[in-house]
């Protein structure tokens, strides 16, 4: 019963998350749900939703942590469609990120010191990054939408996970734009979103990031 409810979640959040994508470009705001424009489904978006969810459940089956990961999933799928496309991590997006995110701390107050270091971590490490960039390349190096989005998941994931996956988002972002400019798919000049690699660096973390961790630790 619990797979059958929990597969009805991800259809209808995969089903808002393509619409919001779809309905972005017009104007419409995350919280006008109700003048969204009924838009075609996007199967990848929500098959996407589905699996991770599913995947989710069989690791920490229901529990807070399932609720907390399956929307921060959620909205992640969001901002790699979104920031791909428009170049944008929408202020409603990470607002409501940040809503649900101190809602979970509340309903779990045990781990509340560990979530909030994990969000002043993103927002010192990318505000560094913007601040650094600004002084020294005199160039914006970073979004403010990245960095909000940094933050909001520090309050997900806590801070071994925010700092990881601040790792992997770098890693990811290295090895992808070198593979972009190799196939000559962006050129040198072209801006290229860092959105999707923190979005991706968060599922993986999600998934693999105890065993990332030990790996690491092994050595």
């Amino acid at each position: 019963m619990d797979k059958i409810i929990l597969i009805l979640i991800s259809i209808l959040m995969g089903i808002l998350i393509n619409n919001y994508i779809l309905n972005l470009p017009r104007g419409i705001k995350i919280g006008k749900i109700f003048k969204w424009k009924f838009s075609k489904a996007t199967p990848i978006i929500i098959l996407l939703n589905i699996a991770l969810y599913i995947g989710l459940y069989i690791i920490h089956g229901v529990s807070i942590e399932l609720f907390r990961y399956a929307m921060l999933s959620s909205l992640l799928i969001a901002v790699i469609f979104i920031d791909s496309k428009l170049y944008i991590i929408p202020n409603g997006l990470n607002l409501f990120g940040l809503i649900y995110g101190v809602v979970c701390i509340l309903c779990n107050l045990a781990n509340y010191k560990t979530m909030l270091f994990g969000a002043i971590f993103g927002f010192v490490f990318f505000f560094l990054i913007i601040f650094l960039s600004e002084a020294i390349l005199k160039k914006q190096g970073m979004g403010e939408g990245d960095l909000k989005l940094m933050t909001v998941m520090g309050l997900y994931l806590g801070l071994a996970y925010t700092v990881l996956t601040t790792f992997l988002s770098f890693i990811l972002g290295a090895v992808i734009s070198i593979l972009l400019l190799v196939f000559k798919i962006k050129k040198v000049d072209e801006q290229i979103p860092f959105g999707p690699f923190i979005a991706i660096a968060g599922i993986i973390t999600m998934f693999c990031g105890n065993n990332i961790i030990y790996w690491y630790l092994g050595f």
